[in-house]
C-alpha cells in the first residue's frame, strides 16, 4: 500500500460540554436523589466525531460555534489538545453561552 498525503476530513456539528452525575440508582418518578459523583468534560456529536477522526489517523477539521465562556474555552483547549483543527469554527460568540 502506498503512503499518500494525510486525508483531511471536515466535521460539521455540535460543540458542547457534557455534565454527568452518578447516583446510587435510577430515581423513581418525582424523586430527587443526591449525586455521588459529578464529571464535566468535552462533548458534542461533532466534537466527538472530530476527535475520533483524528485518533483514526486522518486530519480532522471541525466546523461549529462556541460560546464566549469558560466551557467554550475548555472545549476548544480539549479539541486542540487532541489535534483537531478548530480554525474554521466560529469564533467565540460574545452573546452566546456554550451548551451543556
Amino acid at each position: 500500500m502506498e503512503d499518500g498525503p494525510m486525508k483531511q476530513i471536515a466535521v460539521i456539528g455540535s460543540i458542547v460540554i457534557d455534565l454527568a452525575v452518578q447516583t446510587p440508582r435510577l430515581p423513581t418518578v418525582g424523586e430527587t436523589l443526591l449525586s455521588e459523583n459529578f464529571k464535566l468534560g468535552p462533548g458534542g456529536k461533532g466534537a466527538n466525531a472530530a476527535v475520533a477522526v483524528q485518533r483514526a489517523g486522518a486530519a480532522a477539521v471541525l466546523l461549529g460555534c462556541i460560546g464566549d465562556d469558560d466551557f467554550g474555552r475548555m472545549e476548544i483547549a480539549a479539541l486542540q489538545g487532541a489535534g483537531v483543527d478548530v480554525s474554521a469554527s466560529c469564533p467565540y460568540h460574545q452573546h452566546a453561552r456554550t451548551r451543556c
